[in-house]
């Protein structure tokens, strides 16, 4: 990683005054990001199968050099912002490499027990209902209520709207068959106050709790009362897409439940994108 030092060394003399913003050669930060690039595109060569922390290095790689290309052409002021970008990508790309290690193979399965403590299978997608949206709204949530005790006949479904980033609307049917079939379903508009933000929503113990829109809070808002309970920070939670699944987009906070209770999974710039989980 001591190719990965010369770039933040640069912006430090910066910082100390010794050369103006607009001295700085571009051609060598240019040179830095790719030299990062060959090493992430070793790493992806290296490893049998496909990675998804590797995969999210490599594009946010290369989005970085195009940010770069664009500073050197509009704006030379601010290149502390391509500093940042540079910083957590390096402690990310060390934390790779320190677990680089090869996964143990898995003991022989008990069948029949959960003694093994291994997912055991995992089968493809498999279409319950469209939507009420319609086929073009993809992206959003929907199941019963994760409270354990709960009733599990109660079913709510919450597509995203069509830029896929924001709940503003929730469906609750009292029933599985009654999902099926489109009947005696309750309807919840969201007012703009409330809305909320990418497909991480979880109902629990009849409440619903997710990552408010355009924010770092989560929102916890009843659907029988249709009233919007309480609204709080995650202390320093990343938002608005800066550590989303690779997969979906706008879901940097995502709810989950356990026996332990309500919890978020997100990230936070300190901790470089990686998960930080937070008991709710």
């Amino acid at each position: 990683m001591e190719r990965l030092v010369n770039l933040t060394k640069r912006v430090e003399v910066m910082e100390m005054g010794g050369i103006s913003y607009t001295e700085l050669d571009f051609e060598l930060v240019k040179l830095e990001i790719r030299e990062i690039e060959a090493l992430i595109l070793q790493m992806k060569t290296s490893m049998n199968g496909t990675n998804v922390l590797i995969e999210a290095l490599y594009v946010e790689i290369r989005n970085l050099s195009i940010t770069v290309s664009q500073l050197e052409v509009y704006d030379k002021n601010n290149v502390l912002v391509i500093r940042r970008e540079i910083a957590a990508l390096k402690k990310r790309l060390e934390n790779c490499e320190k677990n680089q290690t090869k996964p143990m193979p898995y003991p022989p399965v008990d069948s029949g027990t959960c003694q093994h403590g291994f997912i055991t299978n995992i089968s493809k997608p498999v279409i319950v209902q469209l939507n009420y949206y319609g086929f073009s709204y993809k992206s959003g949530g929907w199941g019963s209520d994760s409270l354990a005790g709960a009733d599990q006949n109660i079913h709510w479904v919450a597509p995203l709207y069509s830029d896929a980033r924001t709940m503003n609307y929730l469906r609750i049917y009292p029933n599985y068959n009654d999902l099926l079939i489109y009947q005696h379903n309750i309807d919840r508009g969201i007012s703009s106050s409330n809305y909320g933000q990418g497909g991480g929503m979880i109902m629990f113990n009849r409440t619903m709790y997710y990552n408010c829109y355009n924010s770092g809070k989560l929102c916890k808002y009843n659907p029988q009362l249709n009233t919007m309970e309480l609204s709080v920070n995650l202390p320093n939670a990343a938002y608005n897409n800066r550590f989303s699944y690779s997969s979906s987009t706008y879901q940097d906070i995502d709810m989950a439940s356990d026996e332990g209770g309500l919890w978020a999974i997100h990230s936070t710039e300190g901790n470089a994108g990686n998960f930080v989980i937070s008991k709710i």
